[in-house]
């Protein structure tokens, strides 16, 4: 009986989870950087060749599922894009990425960011991603917008 009870809760939970599994997107602004410096810090360097040298670092307290997407584009073409996965267990993670200046205004970076579990000893993402935002040009210093 404790064991039909035990699994019935068990289901629900699940149930209940994958219900609740919803994709939010979430604009990390300057502002919001500097209110949660435990969280995020972000800096911009500018390189020999020209480029701006990013360093975004994300602190997550626990194990996570986390998608890097860069897209480095102008208005109208997409010169490349990036989709990277990683099964972090690390509590500081570092992504590093160079954009031309010129095109920092309409390229992107985001960090999707998700739980998982463990299935058949695979690490398998969780449904439901909080995506973080970045407006590049938001952490440009004004020194380095020529």
């Amino acid at each position: 009986m404790k064991t039909a009870i035990l699994c019935s809760a068990a289901f629900l939970l699940v149930l209940t989870s994958w219900a609740f599994a919803v994709s939010v997107d979430r604009n990390i602004t300057a502002d919001y950087v500097k209110a949660h410096p435990k969280e995020f810090t972000v800096s911009v360097t500018e390189e020999a060749n020209g480029l701006l040298a990013f360093t975004v670092v994300f602190e997550t307290p626990e194990p996570r599922y986390v998608v890097a997407h860069l897209v480095v584009r102008d208005s109208e073409r997409t010169y490349a894009a990036s989709h990277t996965p990683s099964f972090t267990k690390n509590r500081s993670n570092t992504f590093h990425f160079s954009v031309p200046r010129d095109l920092v205004a309409t390229s992107t970076f985001s960090l999707g960011v998700s739980g998982f579990t463990n299935s058949g000893g695979e690490a398998v993402p969780l449904p439901g991603t909080i995506e973080n935002k970045l407006r590049l040009l938001d952490f440009v210093p004004e020194k380095l917008r020529k």
